[in-house]
């Protein structure tokens, strides 16, 4: 016992040392593991946030083809209320009209990223207000638009469709599925006020999805913009 007690008296710096270097030796290896960790986290969520990015600018894409498609169909409307008016109106230019006035797009947005994050939720540490502006995005405005549009179909059936297949000799359907034909009697459906009101109706309808279309739009864009600044934030750092 004498001896080790004068060994360690002799020899006490050195354990020492060894021992502050297996201590330095495993913390280190603590906070090795800890930033690669902290690393992986960072990269998933960036690349959760990049995929998000990827769907927004796809929906501002597919917002763009549906102003353009609605904004047809108000031309469209306009067109068929003043020439259905005339004394003796054009029968090709309203069949045209009419079957703008009933052609279908339909907005396809995509939220593969959304159900991603909200999978990985409890993972990806985002700031309070990104994470808000995300899923108020998808959630309200996004998921109001695809409710809307299946509204829109249902309105078509219920002001434009029943006239169409009682007042038109259906000859075949269009690329988009609508059907095509040549009325029976405009000047029937000119004196029809319940068809007029009908087509004034579903104008109506139109406008205001064109409405919302613009407005999903410009949240869509101030959207990116958050998703941009925050990325590049992110590169930075990584």
């Amino acid at each position: 016992m004498k001896k080790i007690f004068e060994t360690l008296k002799q020899k006490w710096a050195e354990y020492l040392l060894e021992i502050l270097v297996i201590i330095i030796g495993i913390l280190g290896a603590f906070a090795l593991n800890n930033w690669n960790l902290e690393r992986d986290i960072k990269r998933q969520e960036t690349s959760i946030l990049s995929e998000i990015k990827r769907n927004v600018e796809y929906n501002v894409i597919e917002l763009d083809l549906d102003i353009e498609k609605i904004t047809e169909r108000m031309n469209s409307f306009k067109v068929f209320l003043d020439e259905i008016k005339r004394e003796k109106p054009n029968s090709d230019t309203l069949l045209y009209h009419f079957t703008t006035i009933q052609s279908g797009r339909y907005f396809n947005g995509d939220a593969s990223g959304y159900e991603l994050l909200k999978i990985k939720g409890a993972d990806v540490d985002l700031p309070k207000e990104l994470r808000y502006s995300i899923n108020h995005y998808f959630e309200e405005v996004i998921g109001d638009m695809e409710i809307r549009f299946s509204g829109v179909r249902d309105q078509r059936r219920d002001y434009i469709r029943d006239y169409y297949r009682h007042n038109f000799e259906v000859n075949s359907r269009d690329s988009s599925g609508v059907y095509l034909g040549t009325t029976k009697d405009y000047s029937f459906l000119a004196k029809d006020k319940v068809f007029i009101n009908s087509i004034y109706l579903y104008q109506g309808v139109n406008l205001n999805l064109l409405r919302l279309l613009n407005a999903s739009k410009e949240k869509s864009e101030e959207l990116l913009v958050k998703l941009e600044d925050y990325l590049s934030e992110r590169q930075v750092i990584l």
